[in-house]
């Protein structure tokens, strides 16, 4: 569905097309910026007619699959916390992945405990290095960090050759908190971004929104919806819903 398809099915959706009152261009505009940002959340929820959220079904997953995104995030290592900017543009977050290693020099150990247990390798340099370690991260909250850092049995310190570092979100930062004695080499978020704004003043020709083509319907349904469920007057009771058709 290009977008002059997209803004005239939505008028029709409304019963405006040839109506003197129809909203304008820019109005019908937000109304489907509106129906795409609903359509992404209750897709992802599984709040939809058919309960389903991201993953539960190959419908949803191609529903919200030009959204999935995953991102390398740089971090900066300050004691046994390290920080970075979580990616532009997240939306949801999906999950995570960190690679660890001994933050101990590769070549001067110095007797550390958990260098005894790790595996290192030599590149092509003749080089020796740390192999990185996958692992699974916990997630805190500001309620919890503190406890979990204070405390000898928390996740995070290495102990039986693993550790799962905490992770803490915080505004725009993610912080990755170890016992000091590994850091994270690599750290991954995935995510689902936040879809471009549909504009009905770019070509027409072009494509509804960058969401899969076969859920243009969809969204211009749930923009009508949104719609007419804030137009009507006080004493009328609209019940939003998607029409059984859409999936």
């Amino acid at each position: 569905m290009n977008r002059l398809e997209g803004y005239i099915n939505f008028l029709r959706a409304i019963n405006k097309f040839d109506a003197v009152d129809r909203p304008t261009t820019s109005e019908s505009e937000v109304w489907l910026n509106r129906g795409q940002d609903k359509f992404v959340k209750t897709r992802y929820s599984g709040n939809n007619a058919k309960m389903e959220g991201f993953e539960q079904s190959q419908k949803r997953i191609e529903d919200l699959r030009t959204l999935l995104m995953t991102s390398d995030v740089t971090l900066t290592k300050t004691g046994q916390k390290q920080a970075g900017t979580i990616p532009e543009g997240l939306m949801i977050f999906i999950g995570d992945t960190c690679m660890v290693v001994p933050s101990v020099d590769v070549n001067n150990t110095d007797g550390s405990k958990i260098a005894e247990c790790w595996e290192t390798a030599v590149d092509d340099n003749g080089n020796k290095y740390w192999v990185p370690k996958l692992t699974e991260v916990t997630d805190v909250t500001q309620d919890t960090i503190h406890g979990n850092l204070t405390s000898s049995l928390a996740p995070h310190n290495f102990m039986y050759g693993q550790a799962r570092p905490l992770r803490l979100f915080i505004g725009n930062k993610v912080e990755i908190y170890s016992d000091g004695s590994y850091m994270a080499n690599t750290y991954q978020m995935t995510y689902l971004k936040h879809p471009a704004k549909i504009s009905l003043y770019t070509p027409r020709a072009d494509s509804l929104c960058e969401l899969p083509v076969h859920t243009h319907p969809e969204i211009v349904q749930i923009a009508a919806d949104l719609y007419l469920a804030a137009t009507a007057g006080p004493t009328v009771q609209i019940q939003t819903q998607i029409e059984p058709t859409i999936e």
